[in-house]
């Protein structure tokens, strides 16, 4: 399934990729950005989604001359870097400093674990099934997604195929487009689920419109496949999925949803 969507009058394959924390990610040589790690640093990715088709189809240096003869720009380059003429170095310098202050942790899951708060029934439940490793005899219902979305901000940041395509997958190449090794054909960006219920539609394409949906996939939807990722999602994918209830989808979607802190848009 190769999903197409309209920007700005153009077909696009590719879904924004979210910016939520990552102040808290790691960061180094090998880190990779965007979906299929086509930026070597958050400013390179930044100038890349600038320029790209898809998302602005810009051109940094006339970005730089259009907000050049701002007075606000201007006085607020001074400000900032103590000269007077924004260039495109400073212009992505001052994008990366913007995007690393979007950071969130006072969400309903954080009141939570700080003992101010506490979940519902139904958001305690999914939480309970997000952590739980199922048993393949089925006596320990769970949707492991804890598995590759861990961690304060609940994403190992790694590159995974989580079986959108069959498996010789014919659609977006993922990270093969950086490595050229077949074994990463399909592999995207882990995202982190901060903010996770106002970042949609979700996977690197957009296909899924809601959080059901995502979850849904991966409780029957998994493409069965040698390149998909782990051996537990490869199981299941190949048993016919996790076998997850309607409820316990509606309460792995409520649990999510306590990991975002409404934002009003300005």
């Amino acid at each position: 399934m190769n999903v197409r969507r309209e920007f700005d009058g153009e077909s696009v394959d590719r879904q924004v990729i979210p910016l939520v924390n990552l102040a808290w990610r790691a960061h180094g040589p090998g880190t990779g950005y965007g979906w299929s790690g086509d930026a070597t640093t958050l400013r390179d990715m930044l100038a890349i989604h600038m320029e790209r088709t898809e998302f602005m189809q810009a051109v940094v240096s006339e970005e730089v001359e259009r907000l050049s003869g701002t007075p606000a720009i201007s006085n607020a380059t001074i400000r900032a870097f103590n000269v007077r003429a924004l260039d495109s170095t400073l212009l992505l310098k001052a994008l990366e400093q913007y995007v690393l202050s979007l950071t969130f942790f006072q969400s309903t899951y954080d009141l939570v674990m700080a003992g101010q708060a506490s979940f519902t029934p139904a958001q305690q439940r999914g939480r309970d099934l997000f952590y739980r490793i199922p048993d393949p005899q089925g006596s320990v219902r769970g949707a492991a997604c804890i598995q590759c979305h861990n961690g304060p901000n609940f994403s190992n940041y790694e590159y995974a195929n989580n079986g959108l395509e069959d498996a010789d997958h014919q659609g977006d190449r993922g990270r093969r487009f950086q490595t050229n090794d077949p074994q990463d054909a399909g592999r995207f960006l882990v995202p982190s689920l901060r903010q996770v219920a106002e970042t949609g539609p979700f996977m690197h394409d957009g296909r899924f419109a809601s959080l059901r949906d995502v979850v849904k996939h991966y409780n029957s939807g998994v493409r069965s496949g040698a390149l998909v990722e782990g051996d537990l999602m490869r199981f299941y994918a190949q048993a016919g999925g996790l076998g997850l209830t309607d409820q316990e989808i509606d309460d792995i979607v409520a649990f999510l949803y306590t990991l975002t802190i409404p934002t009003p848009i300005e």
